[in-house]
């Protein structure tokens, strides 16, 4: 059990500092790209009125943009916990919640962190029961009660109904 604690302790670790940069590039970019749209569309939309031409679709989305932000900046820090309010509130429904884990392991980076963890939590948690003498389809029914994540428990389900009907684990 306290091997098992500690290799645990050593993945939650790899992937918090695995999860550093990815975090760190999308915060640098949304400061970036708030800069721009506070501070430099405001001067461009300046220039373009001087113009009195019509503009692209595009460009009046970004000027648009840019007078939201500017207008409604001291709702900016709402944003990230109404997100978080709502993914929580997601989660409390099974299929919504398998969407959204689905949708996770589908991230470029995040998502291949996310499932590469889960495989190994639930990898070694099985190992550390088949290894204790834990019967392999109660190892399975535990590990996936223990996966965190739907798109896993939904596969580790598939595995004991095979193993139950007598086919392999692979």
């Amino acid at each position: 059990m306290a091997d098992f604690k500690e290799k645990s302790q050593t993945l939650k670790r790899r992937v918090k500092s695995a999860m550093v940069y990815p975090s760190v590039v999308i915060s640098v970019a949304v400061l970036i790209v708030s800069f721009i749209l506070y501070f430099i569309v405001p001067q461009f939309k300046k220039i373009f009125d001087d113009f009195g031409l019509d503009l692209p679709r595009m460009t009046k989305f970004l000027i648009a943009a840019s007078d939201v932000l500017k207008k409604y900046y001291y709702l900016i820090p709402l944003v990230p916990a109404l997100i978080v309010i709502f993914l929580k509130l997601m989660r409390r429904n099974r299929t919504t919640s398998y969407i959204l884990d689905w949708v996770i392991l589908r991230i470029p980076v995040a998502g291949q962190i996310a499932g590469k963890s889960t495989v190994a939590r639930t990898m070694r948690t099985l190992g550390t029961l088949v290894q204790s003498g834990v019967p392999i389809l109660e190892a399975l029914n535990i590990v996936r009660d223990t996966a965190g994540n739907a798109v896993f428990e939904r596969a580790f389900t598939r595995i004991y109904e095979s193993i139950r009907e007598g086919e392999t684990i692979s």
